[in-house]
């Protein structure tokens, strides 16, 4: 059964998160959070972008952000591969690093968004890796008092929820920080992050979220999907399209037509059409991935 295309709403917030390959570690080092933050930071600028609160868990990631018109996944997709290249490189390995579809859920309110800060800045408390979250440095938590400088994090729309003054705010933030949680909440945050599902509130928004062909549709086109892969691998499409019999350019053909299908953007006859090449020969090259990918998940 083919998944359901991502929600795209311009302007919206969304809570996005990225997990290791089989829950794997995504870090052994503090260069290996360094290179995520500045991978971030230029996508952010490369795609219009802004977050809000992010923690760098052992192996997965967390993020509040607020895009513009281009959908999400433009930016998760820019990052993920320059980081999985940059850590295989690092580490002599190949292979995937993250799993192959993020989390993506649109907040809805300004109580939905307070209660995920404060969800994601305690997650390394819940999972005992410290004491309170003053003590973990992979977050944006000591941002928001001050005692942090993180030139790519945006605090102040969610600090404005607390208190027209920025003292007063940051005193406000902590005291929520150390009230009681709203259980129901923070339990629907979990639940959508286990089950990736898009969260909508169809009153607020009707038009956006029942007419998402409107803006332009939820879904990333072929053209964008092309561009973000081949920017990620450092190619042009014109090498995609060459007759030689180049691996490389073969395992990228491939990484299109998964993403393509997978997510609803167009059909393996497309693909092969736009490269090329024969819809026979793609299929095969996509049956060996997956069922490389599942041997891997075996082990």
């Amino acid at each position: 059964m083919p998944r359901k295309p991502r929600l795209h709403v311009p302007e919206g917030i969304y809570h996005a998160t990225l997990r290791g390959n089989n829950r794997a570690p995504l870090f052994f080092d503090p260069g290996d959070r360094y290179k995520l933050e500045a991978l971030l930071s230029d996508g952010l600028q490369r795609y219009g972008c802004r977050v809000h609160a992010y923690c760098w868990m052992t192996n997965h990631v967390h993020l509040v952000v607020q895009i513009k018109y281009k959908p999400l996944g433009n930016l998760i997709q820019w990052v993920a591969s320059s980081f999985a290249k940059a850590f295989n490189r690092r580490y002599g390995r190949s292979g995937h690093v993250f799993g192959r579809r993020h989390c993506a859920i649109l907040i809805n309110s300004d109580e939905q968004l307070l209660a995920l800060v404060r969800y994601i800045h305690r997650n390394p408390v819940v999972a005992n890796m410290v004491a309170e979250p003053d003590d973990y440095q992979w977050s944006s938590h000591c941002a928001y008092l001050g005692r942090a400088a993180v030139p790519w994090l945006t605090t102040r729309f969610v600090l404005e929820l607390f208190g027209e003054s920025e003292r007063r705010a940051r005193a406000n933030y902590l005291a929520f920080m150390g009230e009681e949680s709203d259980a129901l909440l923070e339990k629907s945050l979990e639940d959508g992050t286990a089950n990736d599902r898009r969260v909508a509130d169809n009153s607020a928004s009707p038009e956006l979220v029942d007419a998402p062909a409107a803006l332009g549709g939820p879904r990333q086109t072929l053209d964008e999907l092309v561009a973000a892969v081949c920017d990620a691998h450092g190619t042009q499409e014109e090498a995609l399209r060459s007759v030689g019999r180049s691996r490389r350019y073969a395992a990228i053909r491939t990484e299109i037509a998964v993403v393509a299908l997978d997510e609803g953007i167009a059909s393996l006859a497309e693909v092969a059409r736009r490269f090329g090449r024969a819809e026979a020969v793609l299929c095969r090259a996509l049956s060996r991935y997956r069922q490389n990918s599942r041997r891997r998940l075996v082990k």
